[in-house]
């Protein structure tokens, strides 16, 4: 059977859901019930049933159409994999095309819209409910969504969760619990509800293995002034680790006794929570007159933001580990291409997850390698699969963005590389963006500058040639966590203040469809810089140790100030893995390092 004929079908088993159930449209989300970023397998049904793998999109099925709307960064990628499918790619950023909610305005033949009340947040539903009545369509929760139309859908994972050292998270369970509360009798909170999964593995000190590439566990947290309790499903608590929270305070009940918690509340109290996180599902069971504050982002979201000396600390070494294995890496890979072995996009990525998680530190990959080679590399996320083998040749250009799950840190790296012969307007791009990367890397700023104000800095020297990018400019990072992590980052949606602890990647890139995509990727982070009569400045620490391809950078564009800064960053990027590297890559790093003749 085709993969063609396979969506199609999958298609039509939600279309007979929908008339047994009197419903016009269905829409599916990516998400699960803690809105996590990486959905656990079992809650991937967009992706099950569309056959697009990208990790955002919204699906919506009439009985005679499917539309798929999915943002910038996927649009090349979903033209490819909804190919002959019968659903619609909606460019979902485009100024000609509406966002799915706008888009169903204009159906006037659509009345009813079923949503799975697990897969919807609190926020999104009540304003979606709220736009779409006055049309006169309805939201219809249908909780059983998933099990309906989904024959072959996978189980929750069972896999333990595990103590994370305060060696590595640098404070205890106990004292992030002591500043939560007293965030909370400050804000005049009686209970806390928490959904992110993020940032209960932060609080508990915990991790787990419910996600590819992250290690979180699936769970929900109450917090009072007195007590705590973690809900999870208790196969995913070992006895000895169990009697430790327990004896900690900790108290542990069965993850859907959540329901029966939430509605035993006192509805006196004043509850937080946040509707962007919480499915729509448990929000309907909050007791009637309760106070409730929707609080975004949440408190742990802006406590864990802010890393500690050790985390800090952390970050710094496994950049390090992080830099040696790309050198080994591009320096392995250089080789093999002047040797004419057959390597693909797909061989690389393996090759790459390999060497860097031999290093025992590094768990696992921190999101799937992007390995794209000229057009390819346009998609932002592309994924080199070996179902379409792509094969390397010594020209063009090679876009590899990595990263990995070291204890105490998560690491994310781009880098764009010539493999061999390149054309002016692959140099003329890379200069480009280097340039928006090394402004925003050596800027200073008042502390507590938002993210958004850097965002142009970035961007100047493209526009002032008409060429722009539609992606952030940069995101916060986890440690031992999140490769994504909020709430600081660096485009015009973020406005968390930057100050010293903070952690965001500097990733500026030009893609033309059909020819070359370049992005250039360092982490970042907020270090104190001085005092002075106007207030506390900052400055920007590259954790990042790589070089930056001296074949694609023109020099003649570049000032004397950017032309020392690389020299800098390269001189500090040979210092830090030289030691660390066998004699043959140590010399690979050297040549890649080399100064730049100033003018």
């Amino acid at each position: 059977m085709s993969t063609k004929t396979t969506i199609q079908e999958r298609i039509q088993v939600v279309r007979d859901f929908m008339k047994r159930k009197k419903i016009d449209a269905i829409v599916v989300p990516t998400s699960d019930p803690h809105n996590t970023e990486y959905v656990p397998d079992n809650w991937c049904l967009r992706a099950y049933l569309s056959g697009f793998t990208g990790s955002a999109g919204t699906l919506l099925i009439t009985q005679k159409k499917a539309w798929l709307w999915t943002d910038f960064r996927y649009w090349i990628q979903a033209a490819k994999e909804l190919e002959g499918s019968g659903i619609e790619l909606m460019k979902l950023g485009d100024d000609k095309v509406p966002t799915w909610t706008e888009f169903l305005l204009t159906q006037k033949t659509i009345k009813t819209v079923g949503y799975d009340p697990f897969m919807f947040m609190s926020k999104n539903v009540n304003t979606i409910t709220t736009r779409l009545e006055k049309s006169k369509i309805k939201m219809l929760a249908v909780s059983d969504l998933c099990d309906q139309c989904w024959p072959t859908r996978p189980a929750p994972s069972a896999e333990k969760i595990f103590d994370f050292s305060v060696k590595y998270a640098g404070e205890s369970r106990a004292d992030k619990l002591k500043r939560l509360r007293q965030k909370m009798t400050e804000n005049k909170i009686d209970v806390l509800l928490v959904t992110s999964l993020y940032d209960m593995a932060w609080l508990f000190n915990l991790r787990g293995h419910d996600t590819p590439c992250t290690p979180i566990f699936t769970a929900f947290t109450l917090v009072t002034a007195k007590t705590i309790t973690l809900f999870i499903e208790p196969e995913k608590v070992s006895d000895a680790l169990r009697k430790k929270l327990i004896q900690e305070g900790i108290k542990i009940q069965n993850y859907t006794d959540i329901n029966a918690a939430v509605c035993a509340l006192n509805p006196k109290l004043r509850i937080a929570y946040t509707a962007t996180q919480t499915p729509a599902v448990l929000a309907n069971l909050f007791p009637k007159k309760m106070t409730l504050v929707d609080q975004e982002p949440s408190f742990i979201a802006q406590m864990k933001a802010v890393k500690n000396a050790t985390e800090i600390e952390c970050a710094r070494k496994a950049r390090v580990d992080d830099g040696i294995a790309l050198v080994r890496f591009f320096a392995w890979l250089e080789r093999a291409l002047k040797k004419g072995e057959d390597i693909t996009e797909a061989g690389a990525a393996h090759i790459l997850d390999q060497i860097r998680t031999s290093n025992p530190e590094c768990k696992e990959i921190s999101f799937k390698s992007i390995v794209g080679y000229n057009a390819n590399a346009a998609l932002c996320h592309y994924v080199p699969s070996n179902e379409h083998p792509v094969r390397l040749r010594p020209n063009g250009l090679l876009l590899v963005d990595s990263g990995g799950q070291y204890l105490g840190a998560t690491t994310d790296v781009t880098r764009t590389v010539a493999l061999g012969k390149v054309n002016a307007e692959m140099i003329h791009d890379y200069t480009l963006t280097l340039r928006g990367h090394l402004a925003i890397a050596r800027q200073c700023f008042p502390e507590k500058t938002p993210g958004s104000q850097f965002d142009t800095l970035a961007r100047m020297f493209m526009w002032n040639e008409h060429i722009n990018f539609g992606h952030g400019t940069g995101h916060g990072i986890g440690a031992y966590l999140n490769v994504h992590e909020g709430p600081p980052g660096i485009s015009v949606r973020c406005n968390a203040g930057f100050e010293p602890g903070i952690m965001v990647t500097n990733e500026p890139g030009i893609y033309r469809e059909g020819r070359h995509g370049i992005r250039i990727e360092n982490v970042i982070l907020v270090v104190k810089d001085r005092e002075t009569e106007f207030g506390h400045f900052c400055k920007f620490e590259n954790l990042t140790y790589f070089p930056y391809d001296l074949a694609l950078i023109d020099v003649k564009m570049l000032t004397l100030e950017e032309i020392k800064q690389i020299n800098d960053y390269h001189a500090t990027v040979y210092s830090a893995l030289q030691k660390g590297l066998n004699t043959e890559d140590r010399a690979w790093l050297k040549n890649a390092t080399r100064p730049i003749k100033l003018k």
